[in-house]
């Protein structure tokens, strides 16, 4: 676009030199973005920059004024020194046979500014060796000015249409985060999923904190260093923005005085230093952490437009971060007895084909809670579900690293020790019938327990066969007076 400006500037004003330069307003600089005509011979000018307040300073003053935003600098009259080569380089005028004050100098400047209609620039274009070979004059101002909102219009249509492609490439970036297969993983996968989500929305710094033990704690980051991701943790400013103490009504809060070395941009309109945070919070539910973005690569002050993208992406990472709990809670209901929390009967009957298929020594306990019926009786079922509670916590406490405890129903509870002998199991579980009254009293008495003790070398033993062994042990156990514990070889069920 800035070449086709370059061009027609070029063929329609006369001008065989024209340097077409771009206003970055996070940087607040003016940019070389386009050279057309005689200025590419033997100059490479692309690209160079010079700050906005020089150029002012320089060329877009009063006294070279020929109107509103057309200055015209005659050589010697300018203090411009290095923005020479940013303006246009100096060429060669042609000879024409007109007074000496009214040909173009090899040293004369002509420069529009481009602005909006409301006065903020948008680039400026320097115009050189006329095809005339003469001086713009009074009389030139109306062509100039047409050229100047010409190439304005351009450049502002240009950027009205850059930024509603970033955006679209934004809410595309959201739309594939939210379906993407990872957003069901952990949460720590998600917040990983998120800060390269927010790379690509144009950040080269982000954090997700998620609220742990009553805190806010880093969960994963991009592009941020050490000390400020320690910073982040301790900020008070987020925390704030956490509680919604901070929070604009978009959802986002814009925290200021961030301590970095440098600002990111400069001038008017950059971002400076501060981040923008966006609380992940449930529907109607409190907050579960949030997400900081800083140091944009276009430099720019957060926008409307960039801050409900941030809105958007924190309300997918919540989104997502919810569906993984309900997940894994549906996961482990399905598995898991929601009483005691311990295994449930289908996890229990996995756990007992799994070691006697790989074969080995495996131990089995069963264990039933002596006389549980007067608890309930007695004291209430609400009682009753506590002592169940607090057995299943002491059996949990108790168990060894690879064992399975498991609840198979009402008072009956189950121990799976892979590599158990049957000795070793009857010791374990007369360590846990020994401390059962005390660790299962509370609002009621303590209750005692028994158990039968089972052991499988694992070659050719089913489950019914293996639990039906435990059982019966279990049985002779309660008939020989309970708070006991019975053994029963495997060899003796068949």
């Amino acid at each position: 676009m800035l070449d086709a400006v370059g061009v027609a500037l070029r063929d329609v004003g006369g001008y065989r030199s024209v340097v077409v330069n771009v206003y970055d307003a996070g940087r607040d600089r003016y940019v070389v973005g386009s050279v057309a005509g005689l200025a590419t011979e033997g100059f490479n000018i692309d690209g160079a920059s010079y700050e906005r307040t020089a150029i002012e300073r320089s060329l877009f003053r009063a006294e070279f004024q020929l109107a509103p935003n057309v200055y015209f600098i005659a050589a010697g009259d300018g203090e411009y020194g290095g923005l020479r080569t940013h303006v246009s380089p100096i060429l060669v005028a042609p000879a024409v046979d007109v007074a000496a004050g009214d040909r173009w100098n090899e040293e004369d400047v002509l420069v529009i500014a481009l602005t909006t209609a409301d006065g903020r620039p948008l680039g400026m274009v320097s115009l050189d060796h006329p095809g005339s070979g003469l001086r713009p004059t009074r009389d030139d101002v109306g062509a100039l000015l047409a050229m100047a909102a010409a190439a304005a219009g351009a450049i502002e249509d240009a950027q009205v249409l850059a930024e509603a492609q970033r955006h679209g490439a934004a809410l595309r970036e959201l739309i594939a985060f939210s379906q993407s297969p990872g957003v069901a993983a952990s949460p720590e996968a998600i917040a990983t999923q998120a800060c390269t989500a927010a790379r690509q929305l144009g950040y080269n710094a982000v954090a997700v904190l998620f609220q742990r033990v009553g805190r806010l704690q880093v969960s994963a980051s991009a592009g941020m260093r050490p000390q400020e991701l320690d910073e982040l943790e301790q900020s008070a400013p987020l925390h704030e923005a956490f509680n919604g103490a901070a929070v604009d009504a978009d959802g986002c809060a814009v925290l200021d005085g961030a301590p970095y070395d440098h600002p990111t941009g400069r001038g008017p309109h950059a971002w400076g230093r501060r981040r923008l945070a966006a609380p992940l919070r449930e529907a109607r539910g409190p907050a579960g952490g949030v997400i900081v973005v800083d140091r944009p690569v276009d430099a720019l002050a957060p926008t409307e437009q960039r801050r409900l993208e941030l809105r958007l992406l924190a309300d997918r990472t919540m989104a997502a971060v919810v569906a993984a709990r309900q997940r894994d809670e549906l996961q482990h209901l399905a598995t898991h007895d929601e009483l005691t929390g311990l295994a449930n009967r289908r996890a229990i009957d996995e756990a007992i084909d799994a070691v006697l298929a790989r074969g080995g020594g495996t131990a089995l306990v069963l264990f039933d809670l002596d006389r549980f019926k007067g608890i309930n009786d007695r004291y209430g079922h609400e009682e009753g579900d506590r002592a169940l509670s607090r057995f299943g916590r002491h059996l949990a406490s108790s168990t060894p690293p690879g064992a399975t405890a498991g609840r198979l129903g009402g008072e009956e509870f189950v121990l799976v020790l892979p590599g158990a002998t049957a000795s070793e199991a009857r010791a374990l579980a007369d360590r846990i019938r020994t401390a059962t009254p005390q660790q299962t009293a509370g609002s009621t008495p303590g209750v005692t327990v028994s158990a039968g003790v089972t052991h499988s070398a694992g070659a050719g033993t089913t489950r019914r066969e293996f639990v039906a062994a435990a059982d019966r042990a279990l049985y002779r156990a309660k008939h020989a007076g309970r708070d006991r514990i019975e053994i029963e070889p495997l060899e003796a069920a068949a």
